[in-house]
């Protein structure tokens, strides 16, 4: 069955510039202030059912309380849900983006619209004044609208939900922790997992998790769960804990169909970072109950077959260059769940008492040497602290590689674990402060480690291609290809006479950027590249000669085209189907 995931939505927008507001004023028309352009309305997060029979949006506001919107695809049927306040701004001191709504979404078989929605921006706004602490902040709720018309579903305190990406029974969610404090000594009046003397660490339980088979109605009930990830397939939902009881710590793997549940790991420690792969047959986590005792436990990496899940050791502390699994990173499969990657991280560096800073001058430090303003510095410094670096395992010859470090971060593995990625801005970062950046990109053979440089300061990212046999990036006002096996660069575009493939209509002191890809055709034979109206056609090994697509209507007509991608789950295109533009 074919998943129609993704809906383009072209919205375009008209700036008015009013001379003078006592002007407007007179001549009987509003003047625009601040508070209409909080009101103003965008759609995000469009999706539309696997079966293409609805589509659904968000529609919010600049600033307030936004909608689900669910409309038919034939006919004028249309519903309209309060989905509370998703127009946010940036409320935190943070480098992270402000507040965006995540996306509703459809089951897989088309039968229920899920989403969270949250409290009126009134009640945020009361809550702020009355300085209610986190966990007397309004909390989200969840919504499972049946789409044959009947009744919502609403379950209140949700932090989080899953959904099967195969199966439409399975809805899991996770419920906000009950209101008591945090525990910051062990349970028994003993220092929490640490030696007599070591001082206390704060714990944070579990909450009660959900497990709602759509079909019938019935619900399994969990308590004291941190994290939990559900299987494409909806065969499992494997689970961590963190209760009370510390023998009661651990890993545990639910088998739906039988309503057994199996532990994968128990015992007093945190466990963290949980992952299955795509076909539901391998389990991964972090843990540091083997080092729990210590003032500082550190992180092992385990790995656990679904049909008999005993874990093994797949990286211990210190087992690469001196660092650690971190519990910071997220542990993934590959697309194909040949190869696992986690993040390495040094040991957490001693913190500096309050008091050893009473009656001290605090001074900001520059170097002309540094890559970061303090300002940014500063912001940034939390995230500096969590900094983990990509590195591979792979479960068949219990390989470990590291692949980034602190002067190549950027990490880019392919779906079947073969060859990364590896592009930095390091070398140039100086430079990038007045716009004369830069990106350097290497590939990486995994099996024997080997890095080969392929691109010296581009002035874009370079990006892997879906089946990894290709490396290609764009500069000089054209599209270049590494290839993987044979060490060629081509030249994609640079031969195609009166096109530009950057933004003809930059207008800033700085390069242009490219039009963008539309995406690689099977086994990366060809890959679809964006001019300013037109598709193109390219071939990453030079053999055949480039070809437009859309057959330049769109430079006669001045009308651009653009591909609309319907299953965002499908790597390639298929030459063989027709071509949404």
């Amino acid at each position: 069955m074919q998943r129609c995931t993704r809906v383009a939505v072209v919205a375009a927008t008209a700036w008015l510039s009013v001379g003078a507001g006592t002007v407007a004023g007179a001549q009987g028309h509003k003047v625009l202030t601040q508070d209409t352009y909080d009101s103003w309305r965008q759609i995000q997060g469009a999706v539309l059912s696997p079966d293409g029979r609805w589509a659904m949006y968000t529609l919010t506001p600049v600033v307030g309380d936004g909608d689900v919107v669910l409309r038919a695809t034939s006919g004028s049927t249309e519903r309209r849900l309060p989905r509370g306040w998703t127009g946010r701004p940036q409320v935190t001191v943070t480098v992270d983006s402000p507040f965006v709504a995540p996306p509703p979404q459809f089951t897989a078989d088309s039968r229920y619209a899920v989403f969270l929605g949250y409290a009126p921006k009134a009640q945020f706004d009361q809550a702020r004044r009355d300085k209610l602490p986190a966990a007397r902040q309004p909390k989200a709720s969840l919504s499972v609208v049946p789409l044959d018309g009947s009744g919502v579903l609403t379950v209140p305190r949700v932090r989080s939900y899953r959904l099967s990406r195969e199966s439409g029974r399975v809805l899991a969610y996770l419920l906000e922790p009950d209101e008591a404090p945090r525990d910051s000594a062990a349970r028994a009046g003993a220092p929490a997992g640490g030696a007599p003397g070591a001082p206390a660490r704060r714990k944070e339980y579990g909450a009660t998790l959900v497990i709602r088979d759509l079909s019938d109605g019935s619900e399994a009930r969990v308590a004291d769960v941190t994290s939990y990830v559900v299987d494409d397939s909806g065969r499992y939902v494997a689970y961590t804990v963190s209760s009370r009881t510390p023998q009661s710590d651990g890993v545990y793997l639910r088998t739906l169909a039988t309503q057994q549940t199996a532990t994968v790991m128990a015992g007093e420690g945190d466990y963290k970072q949980l992952a299955l792969d795509r076909a539901g047959t391998q389990l991964a986590f972090v843990a540091n109950r083997d080092d729990y005792a210590s003032p500082k436990p550190r992180h092992s990496l385990y790995y656990a077959l679904v049909r008999a899940p005993t874990p093994t050791l797949a990286a211990a502390p210190g087992a690469v260059d001196g660092l650690s699994p971190s519990d910071k990173a997220p542990v993934a499969f590959t697309r194909d769940g040949t190869a696992l990657t986690f993040g390495l991280a040094a040991p957490v560096p001693d913190s500096i008492p309050t008091d050893s800073l009473a009656d001290k001058a605090v001074f900001d430090l520059w170097n002309w040497k540094d890559r970061r303003l303090q300002p940014q510095q500063k912001l940034e410094a939390n995230r500096d602290r969590d900094r983990a670096w990509t590195t591979v395992y792979v479960p068949r010859t219990k390989r470990l590689l590291r692949l980034a470090n602190d002067t190549m971060p950027k990490v880019q593995v392919s779906d079947d674990g073969r060859v990364a990625l590896v592009t930095t801005t390091v070398p140039y970062a100086i430079e990038s402060m007045w716009g004369e950046g830069g990106s350097d990109a290497y590939v990486i053979d995994i099996g024997s480690g080997k890095i080969t440089p392929v691109a010296r300061r581009s002035e874009f990212d370079a990006q892997l291609s879906p089946g990894a046999r290709y490396v290609t990036w764009f500069g000089d006002g054209r599209w270049s290809a590494y290839q993987v096996a044979t060490g060629r660069t081509i030249d994609l575009t640079g031969g195609i006479r009166g096109v530009r493939f950057d933004d003809e209509l930059w207008d800033s002191p700085s390069t242009p950027e490219p039009y963008g890809l539309a995406g690689w055709t099977r086994d990366d034979r060809t890959l679809l590249v964006y001019s300013r109206y037109d598709v193109w056609e390219v071939d990453p090994s030079g053999a055949r000669a480039p070809r437009v697509v859309t057959d330049s209507v769109g430079v006669r007509e001045t009308r651009a085209f653009r591909v609309v991608d319907l299953d965002s789950d499908d790597r390639f295109i298929n030459p063989a189907e027709p071509l949404l533009l």
